[in-house]
């Protein structure tokens, strides 16, 4: 694993260095999930649960991301490796608005 300097943020080159440990998000049949270094697991599992993911954020140990394509919020507990997933058709908290595309 390749670490940035304390005073650095991650870039695109951090990520994709050849010293990078690459995971794959895999959701699991019972609300959880792993980090898979298979890519094929990876793809398979964003195919039928998350495509068209956008707005990720992270904050306090929880991962948050948008499935466009399928109108969810997903909700990932980083610590404890479960997930919740929401729809988004009747608004977002804050009575903000998501629409697909």
């Amino acid at each position: 694993t390749v670490l940035p300097s304390k005073n650095k943020r991650p870039q695109w080159d951090w990520l994709h260095s050849e010293q990078a440990d690459v995971k794959y998000l895999v959701f699991l049949d019972n609300k959880r999930f792993i980090w898979s270094s298979n890519i094929e697991e990876g793809r398979i599992s964003q195919s039928l649960y998350f495509r068209n993911v956008e707005g990720i954020d992270v904050k306090n140990g929880m991962l948050y991301f948008v499935s466009k394509k399928l109108s969810m919020l997903f909700v990932l507990d980083l610590d404890n490796g479960t997930y919740t997933s929401t729809s988004t058709e009747g608004g977002l908290l804050g009575r903000g608005s998501f629409y697909s595309s």
